[in-house]
């Protein structure tokens, strides 16, 4: 309604998408967000290499 545009991670848009309320322009550029995953020294290891194992899989494969 507004004429706006901007850059919106395909996982947050995707309802509005969906619904009708925002529409993806196919001749624009996309911008990709490498994901990252930091913690403290002081965490257990174990649940390090777990929580960075779920975040491999929720990133859909987009982690080294």
């Amino acid at each position: 309604e507004t004429g706006s545009s901007g850059f919106v991670p395909e996982r947050l848009a995707m309802p509005y998408l969906q619904g009708g309320k925002l529409t993806k322009l196919d001749d624009v550029p996309s911008v990709d967000f490498a994901p990252f995953v930091c913690w403290r020294a002081s965490m257990d290891q174990s649940l390090v290499r777990e929580l960075v194992d779920m975040a491999k899989i929720h990133a859909g494969g987009l982690m080294p």
